[in-house]
């Protein structure tokens, strides 16, 4: 759940390619469910706490 995870990851766990990838992050945030984590780099993100 305290995982930071970018678009590698998600590409590596899914098995989607860059775009998919790129856009099921970007859905993510649009449900609330993934927040940009600061001082990780650019594009981490971590799941949401529910």
């Amino acid at each position: 759940m305290n995982q930071i995870f970018g678009r590698k990851e998600v590409k590596k766990e899914l098995g989607y390619g860059d775009y998919k990838a790129g856009k099921a992050i970007e859905a993510m945030q649009v449900l609330n469910i993934a927040i940009p984590v600061e001082g990780k780099g650019k594009g981490k993100y971590i799941l949401k706490e529910m």
